[in-house]
């Protein structure tokens, strides 16, 4: 019975990682949208801002400030990225730190050499 108990609690884990794991792979998949589309706007502004004479000191201020912006969401991203790819290896881990005592098997081997002890 504890057995059995430890199977489901390692079950109802690992169905919680992965359930944790599609969560921030989807708001993963949601920043990257995000900064894909910052990043395009920025690109977008950029272009405006070098077809333009640079004489207009608040558009390249402006312009700037996007770019320092699109920076950042750069490395929001990247750092995003890197916390997801890391999510399966940390259930691995704890799949393994965690382990159930006995296999179903040996458990029905040790049930039958049981049965086969009271038998005799």
């Amino acid at each position: 019975d504890s057995a059995a108990k430890l199977a489901s609690a390692k079950r109802n884990a690992t169905e919680a990682a992965e359930n944790d794991l599609r969560v921030k792979q989807n708001i993963a998949a949601e920043k990257t949208q995000f900064y894909e589309e910052k990043k395009r706007k920025f690109e977008e502004l950029d272009g405006i801002a070098k077809s333009k004479e640079a004489s207009s000191a608040g558009f390249t201020d402006a312009a700037a400030s996007a770019k320092s912006a699109c920076e950042d969401a750069d490395l929001a991203l990247i750092k995003a990225k890197r916390k997801v790819a890391t999510i399966p290896d940390k259930i691995d881990a704890y799949t393994q730190a965690h382990p159930p005592k006995e296999s179903a098997e040996e458990r029905v081997a040790d049930a039958d050499a049981e049965m086969g002890a009271v038998e005799q």
